[in-house]
């Protein structure tokens, strides 16, 4: 009576966990719901075969853990939940680096654009004012050359859109 006890605590166990493979699957479902056929009744499909032999497989481990299985399920839930975590938090997190890197690299580039624009027109201010036809102050000459460049390379990148 005693056997027939554990057994069927083992089922109810393996019910609820899914496991069928524990006690036999016919056994377990006519305790659920006696008289109605449930779908785990049926014989497996080619389909099915991985599933059976995955459910088998945790019943084995289950019925090897002896009085300790709580702990050792838990074990192995918390090695499986690391496992996906690591593969896929990991990848997300290396992915998000780059967008934060090239963001800052891309505001360090336009910020570096500007400055360098800047020096290229006070350079330039400062290298027309020995021209003899400038006036002392005007910024005509550099703003016609600085212009000029811009343009140019605006109409290149022009062409190479079209």
């Amino acid at each position: 009576m005693k056997g027939s006890a554990e057994t069927s605590i083992c089922n109810s166990v393996a019910t609820g966990l899914g496991l069928v493979a524990l006690g036999g699957g016919k056994e377990i479902a006519q305790m659920a719901a006696p008289g109605k056929a449930r779908s785990r009744d049926r014989i497996p499909l080619m389909a099915d075969r991985d599933q059976v032999s995955a459910e088998s497989e945790i019943s084995d481990q289950i019925a090897s853990f002896g009085d300790d299985w709580p702990a050792k399920v838990t074990a192995t839930i918390t090695q499986y939940v690391g496992t996906v975590r690591s593969k896929t938090t990991g990848p997300a997190l290396v992915a998000s680096r780059y967008v934060v890197y090239g963001i800052a690299m891309a505001l360090i580039a336009c910020i570096l654009a500007v400055l360098l624009l800047v020096l290229a027109f006070r350079v330039l201010v400062i290298v027309t004012g020995y021209a003899p036809f400038v006036g002392e102050g005007e910024v005509w000459l550099a703003d016609l050359i600085l212009g000029g460049v811009l343009l140019l390379v605006g109409l290149i990148l022009w062409r190479k859109k079209g």
